[in-house]
């Protein structure tokens, strides 16, 4: 019994091998089973096509011919040569849902490229222009008096123009109260004293908003290279 069991187990383990190089094989050979029936398929067209067309019909079945009927264009299909390599593969063309899909999709892959290409230059001129945090800071000390002292100088000269307005003004008073009428000369310097405060009001608020808008920016200067800098002391 013990001796019928031996063999009994010999004889399975003989089989199981046997079986499992038969599988390997048939397994590599698939491809060259494949290609062997695509040549075997396309060898009656092979006589006068240059190039051959190979889609997959309505039914599933697949085709190879060697004239692309009109119809199955927009489906897709793959050109093939004389060998039955295939040498172009043409996309099936979307429909006008997908179309608008497909182009949300490329705009949001566009920007989120340009939004990595701007923080990479951002991260670089950060790098290349500062050490520390501090160097921030004292730029910054600097770019806000540089804008105020402009931003004083323009409210000193607005309060010297509104005073000379004011002293033209009560000149011209004076002369049409005695003479009932005011030189032409200061009407008219008046009236430019007048455009230059308007002037100097507008310049006042455009460096008020400069002064704004350079904080804004060193700020985030400030708080991006903070997190550059703990990334490179992670790192090392």
């Amino acid at each position: 019994l013990a001796a019928s069991r031996a063999l009994m187990s010999d004889s399975s383990l003989t089989v199981v091998n046997a079986v499992r190089p038969q599988r390997a094989m048939a397994k590599l050979c698939q491809p060259l089973v494949q290609l062997l029936l695509t040549l075997l398929f396309i060898a009656p067209l092979q006589v006068n096509a240059q190039q051959l067309f190979r889609f997959t019909d309505d039914n599933g079945q697949l085709v190879i011919t060697d004239r692309l009927p009109p119809e199955v264009i927009p489906k897709g299909y793959e050109v093939l040569d004389r060998n039955g390599r295939v040498t172009k593969t043409v996309q099936r063309q979307l429909n006008a849902a997908e179309r608008a899909a497909k182009q949300l999709e490329d705009n949001a892959r566009a920007a989120d490229a340009l939004a990595k290409a701007k923080l990479l230059e951002w991260d670089q001129s950060l790098l290349r222009r500062y050490s520390s945090v501090a160097d921030i800071k004292h730029a910054k000390a600097r770019a806000i008096n540089d804008v105020q002292v402009r931003i004083d100088i323009l409210k000193n000269n607005l309060e010297s123009v509104i005073a000379q307005v004011a002293s033209e003004q009560s000149a011209a008073a004076d002369y049409e109260r005695r003479s009932g009428s005011v030189p032409q000369e200061i009407l008219d310097d008046i009236a430019q004293n007048k455009l230059d405060v308007g002037e100097a009001q507008r310049l006042i608020i455009v460096r008020e908003q400069e002064l704004v808008a350079l904080i804004t920016r060193f700020d985030r200067d400030i708080a991006r290279f903070t997190k550059l800098y703990a990334q490179v002391n992670k790192l090392q």
